[in-house]
């Protein structure tokens, strides 16, 4: 979360860009987005689940569900132009 929160999904998605395009980190990477994916992409994922429960009390399910889904869409946006 925290990351989510410091880093910027655009920058961060166009340095995996061009990291897919690389011959020896290329698979890894993409390998790597759809791990990022299956955890924060959508409502319920795991680690959205895992944040929100770290997170209870201290910020509400709804904005870590939203923050990690908007983060995550952004991200793989900027990654797989």
């Amino acid at each position: 979360m925290r990351l989510m929160q410091a880093s910027s999904p655009t920058e961060v998605g166009a340095t995996l860009s061009r990291i897919l395009d690389h011959e020896i980190a290329g698979t890894a990477t993409t390998e790597a987005l759809d791990y990022l994916d299956g955890l924060f992409g959508r409502r319920g994922r795991p680690g959205i689940v895992m944040a929100a429960r770290a997170l209870r009390g201290a910020m509400p399910e709804d904005r870590i569900t939203a923050l990690c889904t908007a983060y995550c869409a952004e991200l793989l946006r900027a990654a797989r132009k």
